[in-house]
C-alpha cells in the first residue's frame, strides 16, 4: 500500500498556546497526533513524551519479535496490533513518571491518537477524544469513538448529539494518558485502500488540520466495511 503523508497542527481560535505533538516515523510507517490537556499543567510535555514513548517502543519491536513486553501479549491481536497497544500503554507508564519529575509537571495528561501500517491493514489505537479518520471516495468517516462524558453520554440514549454541543461538561474526557493504571487503548484495524488522518483535540491535525467535537455534525458515518475490533 504506498502511503502519503502530512503533518499539521494549529492552536485553534481558543489558546495561546500550543499543546499538540505530532510524530511521523516513514520507516515504520508510525503515525501519532497527541494534545496535552488543556487546562493542565505542562501538557505540552505530557504530549511530546507520549509521541516520543509510542515511536521509542514501536522502533524497538520492529525487528525483535523475541523482545520481552512490558504488559505481555494479547494473542487475539496480530504482531503489530500488539505493538501499537503496547506502546501506548507504556506512553501512558512514561507520562505517570514524568509527572514526578518537577511539580509543575504534577497532574498533566494527554489524548493520543495513533496509526501503524502493515503492509494492506492500518492498525489504529488512540485514548481520550483525539480521532482518527477515513478518507475514501470523497467521504469522511470518523473511525474512532471518543473516550469523552457527553459521547458515552449520547451512546447511552441521556442525552442527544444536539445537547452535547452546548453541555457545561462537553470538554471533559474520560481516558487520558497521565493515570497510576493501564490503559486499555481504543484500537481495530483496517483494510488497505484508505486514507487515514487524525485529529487532535483543540486545533488538532489531520484533514484540514481542525477537530470537530463529537455531536458537532450530530452523527456518525458508519464505514463502508465494518471496522474490525482486536479487542
Amino acid at each position: 500500500m504506498k502511503i502519503t503523508y502530512q503533518a499539521v497542527s494549529d492552536v485553534g481560535r481558543k489558546r495561546k498556546g500550543n499543546e499538540d505533538s505530532l510524530f511521523v516515523n516513514a520507516e515504520q510507517n508510525l503515525f501519532v497526533v497527541a494534545d496535552g490537556m488543556g487546562g493542565h499543567a505542562a501538557g505540552e510535555v505530557a504530549s511530546k513524551v507520549a509521541v516520543d514513548s509510542i515511536n521509542e517502543f514501536v522502533c524497538l519491536t520492529g525487528g525483535d519479535e523475541e523482545i520481552t513486553w512490558p504488559f505481555g501479549l494479547d494473542e487475539n491481536i496480530s504482531y503489530d496490533g500488539n505493538r501499537l497497544k503496547t506502546a501506548i500503554r507504556y506512553a501512558n507508564r512514561k507520562v505517570l513518571e514524568a509527572t514526578k519529575e518537577k511539580s509543575e509537571y504534577e497532574g498533566m495528561a494527554t489524548t493520543v491518537a495513533a496509526v501503524l501500517v502493515d503492509g494492506d491493514c492500518a492498525n489504529l489505537g488512540h485514548v481520550g477524544d483525539s480521532r482518527v479518520y477515513l478518507f475514501r471516495a470523497g467521504e469522511i468517516t470518523q473511525l474512532t469513538s471518543d473516550h469523552s462524558w457527553v459521547n458515552e453520554q449520547i451512546q447511552s440514549g441521556v442525552i442527544s448529539a444536539d445537547q452535547a454541543r452546548t453541555h457545561p461538561l462537553r470538554n471533559v474526557v474520560t481516558r487520558a494518558l497521565r493515570r497510576a493504571h493501564h490503559h486499555d487503548p481504543g484500537r481495530g484495524d483496517r483494510a488497505r485502500d484508505a486514507r487515514v488522518g487524525r485529529g487532535g483535540r483543540e486545533g488538532g491535525a489531520g484533514p484540514g488540520g481542525q477537530r470537530e467535537r463529537e455531536g458537532r455534525r450530530g452523527q456518525h458515518h458508519r464505514p463502508p466495511h465494518p471496522l474490525r475490533r482486536v479487542s
